[in-house]
């Protein structure tokens, strides 16, 4: 049996995230790739059948930790709902301000790839797809809970404006320290939103 080469890989890795990033998906060239790498466009296609391939392998690991972020934090989301707790429920939503944003800046590369280089790649709507099934899930919890108060559409609305925030963090390049400033203003806006949204459905029963 033949041992991989882990440095061969690493080069590969290398070489491919320059050229997405410089080029982006669409662009970006394998045999540009390989030569970058120092091997041969056929040594290329044994590890990656395809360009897909090779640009999803630079981008799987941050999705699956988005996915495990949002998987995480939506049942304390739900929690503070069924417990009539506005206070906790911003005390998530800032919690989950600060996992993003750590997450996205400690893996910025696959960020900037995913978010700005992945038209054209079968990731290029992961985003979208992502805010849809975050959106579905709380448009069901909130319904259950609240019932007609709550406006599903309008709920749709607030949840991708939410969300969008981070994205044009990436696309427009804001270092870590600007995002993070923004970030707290956004919050405090959302803050008092969804604190009057939660007036407006009687959360509190009173």
């Amino acid at each position: 049996m033949a041992i991989r080469n882990f440095e061969l890989d690493k080069k590969i890795i290398n070489a491919a995230n320059k050229e997405f990033l410089k080029e982006g998906f669409t662009k970006a060239s394998l045999r540009r790739i390989a030569q970058k790498a120092g091997i041969t466009t056929g040594a290329l296609y044994t590890r990656y059948k395809n360009k897909d391939e090779l640009f999803c392998s630079l981008v799987s690991d941050v999705c699956k930790k988005f996915d495990e972020q949002f998987t995480y934090l939506m049942p304390l989301f739900y929690t503070a709902i069924e417990n009539k707790s506005i206070d906790k429920y911003v005390q998530i939503v800032h919690l989950e301000t600060q996992n993003i944003l750590s997450l996205m800046y400690s893996n910025y590369d696959a960020c900037i790839l995913l978010l700005n280089c992945s038209k054209g790649s079968s990731v290029e709507n992961w985003f979208e797809q992502t805010i849809q099934r975050i959106i579905t899930e709380a448009q069901q919890f909130y319904y259950s809970f609240l019932g007609d108060s709550i406006n599903k559409k309008a709920l749709e609305l607030i949840i991708v404006a939410q969300f969008s925030v981070y994205k044009q963090v990436i696309q427009n390049g804001y270092l870590k320290e600007e995002a993070e400033s923004c970030l707290e203003v956004v919050s405090q806006f959302f803050d008092s939103g969804w604190k009057m949204i939660m007036d407006d459905v009687d959360f509190y029963g009173e």
